[in-house]
């Protein structure tokens, strides 16, 4: 079971932790980009129909450009929210894993001071039953 948790925590450390902290990053960027491209779609809209007359094509381009960007929004929390709960859960499953380990090396210590202790007595009354 040793090199299985061992495993595990290997896993853990070297692969699973550090791609979620990376997806976390890359999910920050991307949400940066989103703003940048939704802002400029605004701007750009609101741009085009500064002059014109036809108050009525804007108004309706820029809910276009705001209902757009509540997708893109709910779209990236959506995925920010799983990567956060992904990263969460590998944390948890790594401190779980580590958990395991202690209780594996308590029962090793607690073995070797029984072992410890019975030499002792043997040692000290020459008589094991003691």
């Amino acid at each position: 079971m040793s090199e299985e948790v061992n495993s595990v925590i290997l896993s853990l450390l070297e692969k699973e932790i550090p791609e979620g902290r990376q997806a976390l990053r890359d999910g920050h960027e991307n949400l940066a980009k989103v703003a940048a491209y939704c802002e400029q779609k605004y701007i750009e809209t609101n741009d085009r129909y500064k002059s014109s007359a036809d108050r009525g094509k804007a108004l309706e381009e820029t809910r276009a450009v705001l209902e757009e960007t509540k997708q893109f929004a709910t779209q990236s929390l959506a995925s920010v929210a799983y990567q956060i709960n992904s990263l969460a859960l590998n944390m948890l499953g790594l401190l779980d894993q580590q958990a395991l380990k202690l209780q594996d090396m308590e029962s090793t210590v607690h073995h070797i001071s029984e072992v410890r202790h019975c030499k002792q007595s043997f040692k000290n009354t020459g008589n094991f039953f003691t």
